[in-house]
């Protein structure tokens, strides 16, 4: 039930995928692709945890939390990229 996110290659880039199983060195999806342990980190991320570079372009379900707001390094631009993720107002958090 791992949430995943393609980051390009075998999976594309902003497709959401689901852990179905694991069985020995191999990892299906729900999609039904199969990868071993290594190639699969190559392919895709963590859903928790996703930059505000590679988000951009992807319209997010679910609730949209943005973290960081108070750092010297998170502008304007990026408070406005990520809040236009989420779709619905009452389905966004900023911390």
């Amino acid at each position: 039930g791992l949430r995943l996110i393609g980051a390009g290659g075998k999976v594309q880039k902003g497709t959401f995928l689901t852990v179905e199983a694991v069985e020995g060195d191999l990892v299906r999806l729900e999609s039904g692709q199969c990868f071993a342990g290594q190639e699969l980190l190559k392919h895709t991320r963590l859903c928790s945890a996703i930059t505000y570079a590679s988000v951009q372009g992807l319209t997010l379900k679910g609730r949209v939390w943005l973290y960081d707001v108070e750092s010297p390094h998170f502008s304007i631009k990026h408070l406005y990229m990520g809040c236009s993720r989420a779709t619905n107002s009452e389905l966004l958090s900023v911390l």
